[in-house]
Parts: structure tokens; C-alpha cells; sequence
């Protein structure tokens, strides 16, 4: 928004979200076309309705990562005095979609700091859908098969099946781990030999054949750029 005092010229738009949290409110309102455009210069009300109209249909697209995909949107555009008018939008949730069920699987290793993440996911049973939340777990389970050492992780299957109908969801998750990579020796490379060999291997605390771990490497860069 313009940081300069509107005139008394500018139209003014007023945006008014009910039916929702607050916190719902405060993510949704900013993403709405009509908020980008709160203060025109001149008299664009026609501009303006055309906003309006489409934040009706941006609210309802809005809700279904949330689990709402049922929502109905009743808006009013009123007029409070020359250049000054108010939108208000009455949102109705009704019925979210519910996890009916999930299935969590990693294959090709036992590693515990993997398979603990799988005994208590955020993604429960009976819980409303939240596709944030599903792709922060998702994510979650690859970043820590990577920082295991499982470089080559992938998901083979990873969906959400949901049922409008039913108002349900059932959630997939399968990773292959594949491989888990191993430190080999290590070497340093000096444009000009400042340091010996025996130095710098001083900082290195992981040893050969040791399952690869990225806050290991991240460690010993760490500790070399300390020591210069």
C-alpha cells in the first residue's frame, strides 16, 4: 500500500472476513485480489466490483488446502459515503473433508531417525485435511532420509485421495530410501599450502565408512572457516 495519506479523491476499500478464526482471517484477507487494490487513484469503482467479485471466488479456492472444499461465500459491497465503500465477506465452512485413513511406509532401511517420524505423524485419522501440513511432513521424511545419508530417497507413491462426495481423504506416503552413502577418505585442496595435512584432518570427527551425515559435513566446514 502507498504510504502517502490517500486524498480525499482515492477510493477507499474497507475488507471485512467473517465466519473464520482470526488466524484463518489473517491468512486468507492479504491473498485476496481486492486487498492489493485498497486504495485507487480517480474513481475505478467498476475496476473495484470486478475485484470484488473475484475475491468471492479466490476465498473459496483459498479454503481447500484447509479442508474446506464445501465453502459458501456471501458477499456485500456497500457504500459507507462518496469514495469510501466496505466489502464484507459471510464465509459458511460447512462439512471439511477428514482423513479417513493414511499409509505411511519407508523401505530399504531401519534407520530409526527415519522410521520415528512415521509412528506419530501429524496427518491423523478423523483429523480435517490440511495440505499445508501434508506437505510439510512429506517433506520432512525426505529432507531427514537425505541428511541420513540416503542421497538417492524418493517418493514412489505420494497422493491424497480425496472424496468430496464423502467429505474423506486418504493419504499415501511411500519411500524408498535406497542406498545409504558412506564418507570415504578425505582430502584437502590448498591453492597455497597454509596448513598441513595432520592439521586439518584435526577437524574432521567422522571416520571412513561412517554412514554419510550432511550435519557432519556441515560440521567440519564449519570448524575450518572458525580456525582461519
Amino acid at each position: 500500500a502507498d504510504a502517502t495519506q490517500p486524498s480525499e479523491n482515492t477510493l477507499q476499500v474497507q475488507v471485512v472476513l467473517t465466519g473464520v478464526p482470526k488466524n484463518m482471517q489473517e491468512a486468507l484477507t492479504p491473498i485476496l485480489p481486492l486487498v492489493a487494490y485498497t486504495h485507487y487513484q480517480g474513481n475505478s469503482v467498476s475496476r473495484m466490483k470486478i475485484l470484488y467479485a473475484r475475491s468471492q471466488v479466490a476465498l473459496q479456492e483459498a479454503l481447500k488446502p484447509y479442508g474446506y472444499y464445501h465453502t459458501v461465500v456471501t458477499a456485500h459491497l456497500i457504500e459507507l459515503q462518496p469514495h469510501r465503500w466496505k466489502a464484507v465477506f459471510q464465509i459458511t465452512l460447512n462439512q471439511p473433508i477428514r482423513i479417513q485413513s493414511t499409509d505411511i511406509q519407508i523401505t530399504g532401511t531401519k534407520d530409526p531417525v527415519i522410521l520415528t517420524l512415521t509412528e506419530h505423524p501429524p496427518l491423523q485419522p478423523g483429523a480435517i485435511l490440511n495440505q499445508m501440513d501434508y506437505e510439510a511432513y512429506k517433506s520432512n521424511l525426505l529432507n531427514t532420509a537425505v541428511e541420513e545419508g540416503y542421497l538417492d530417497a524418493a517418493f514412489t507413491t505420494h497422493a491424497l485421495r480425496i472424496d468430496r462426495q464423502h467429505n474423506t481423504a486418504i493419504v499415501v506416503l511411500i519411500l524408498k530410501a535406497g542406498p545409504q552413502y558412506r564418507f570415504g577418505q578425505v582430502f584437502f585442496h590448498q591453492d597455497k599450502p597454509l596448513f598441513s595435512e595432520a592439521f586439518l584432518h584435526r577437524f574432521v570427527r567422522f571416520q571412513p565408512d561412517s554412514p554419510y551425515r550432511y550435519t557432519e559435513v556441515q560440521a567440519l566446514q564449519n570448524n575450518l572457516n572458525q580456525s582461519q
